[in-house]
């Protein structure tokens, strides 16, 4: 069985000091990568650890500085199906129908 998002969540400490890696969208969804740059010497040292897809969204909403790479402070579960990713530059919501977390 899959671990619930809050499982996830909590088991990489709420991703805190991870960074966003790339963000996919399409018609069938959306899937947002999460990379760790713990020990990394350039930006392609550093670890993808995995991703969360989305589908059947309902809300999205995006607000980056996009000057510079987006660090995660922490990403939250307020109810299933909604995380709001906390950035150093911004912010991201999504609220969707299934969520999925894909381990590298």
């Amino acid at each position: 069985m899959a671990d619930s998002m809050m499982d996830v969540i909590n088991r990489f400490g709420a991703f805190h000091d991870y960074r966003l890696g790339c963000l996919e969208m399409d018609q069938s969804g959306t899937l947002l990568t999460i990379e760790d740059h713990d020990g990394a010497k350039s930006v392609s040292d550093a670890k993808r650890v995995g991703a969360f897809r989305f589908q059947k969204i309902e809300s999205f909403k995006l607000s980056l500085d996009l000057v510079m790479g987006a660090w995660i402070f922490e990403v939250e579960e307020d109810h299933p199906g909604e995380l709001y990713f906390s950035l150093d530059n911004g912010s991201i919501e999504i609220k969707a129908g299934e969520v999925s977390w894909c381990e590298e």
